[in-house]
């Protein structure tokens, strides 16, 4: 059986002085979609409990397989949890390395040169191969392309050994067969034991790649569609 890493049942979140009721439950391995079928704000208020923005202030909580409160969810989230999104760093100075290496990370030297020699190990050059992100590590990460800057992150996340990733309305942004190549990355990820959870607003999209989807409605989540039910 499947490690459970977060769990939320009848959970009350506030997020900008409005409330909205989501149930939350994700377990390692596995890629669960949250389809909104309307009100954007309900969207956006549910990933922002990824992002640190949304509270929890009613409902039951479980981490890691056990009873729980806000305070530790909102920990567990913002030690292992990482968004993947179309907000890019605008630097023209950023490298590859750089985005991999430095940002949202405060370490000592001593953990900074180990991640920077790990970086260069075998196991990071194949996943980088497999990943199909064998850009230079002095590259600037305004040249890549969008494609390339979502493997990139993705590689991060793996890198950094992210237990949950979300990822946000790939479908807006990227091309179809540019979404399948982001995929078999994001699969990779899976394979690694990490959680994913996509936020999109293309049902087909969900269809393909969900084991579960949670369809967001009237500021809460109202149902779940399993693969059976497609």
């Amino acid at each position: 059986m499947k490690e459970e890493l977060i769990r939320v049942e009848n959970g009350r979140f506030r997020s900008d002085g409005d409330d909205y009721q989501f149930d939350i439950a994700i377990s390692r391995g596995e890629c669960v979609g949250v389809y909104v079928d309307d009100h954007l704000t309900s969207g956006t208020a549910y990933l922002d409990i990824f992002k640190g923005y949304s509270h929890l202030v009613g409902g039951k909580v479980f981490t890691l397989g056990g009873r729980s409160g806000s305070i530790e969810l909102e920990r567990y989230i913002a030690q292992h949890c990482m968004i993947i999104d179309r907000h890019r760093f605008d630097s023209e100075e950023l490298t590859v390395r750089d985005f991999v290496l430095a940002l949202d990370k405060s370490f000592r030297w001593r953990q900074k040169k180990s991640a920077a020699q790990r970086l260069l190990s075998p196991q990071s050059e194949d996943m980088r191969r497999q990943m199909s992100c064998g850009f230079p590590w002095e590259q600037k990460l305004v040249e890549l392309s969008l494609l390339d800057y979502y493997r990139l992150a993705v590689f991060r996340a793996w890198f950094w050994k992210n237990e949950l990733i979300a990822l946000d309305r790939l479908t807006e942004i990227l091309r179809q067969k540019d979404l399948e190549k982001l995929m078999h990355c994001v699969r990779l990820l899976l394979q690694q034991g990490a959680a994913v959870i996509l936020f999109d607003m293309d049902e087909e999209f969900l269809y393909r790649h969900a084991i579960r989807i949670d369809v967001v409605k009237d500021r809460k989540t109202c149902y779940r569609l399993y693969p059976e039910e497609y």
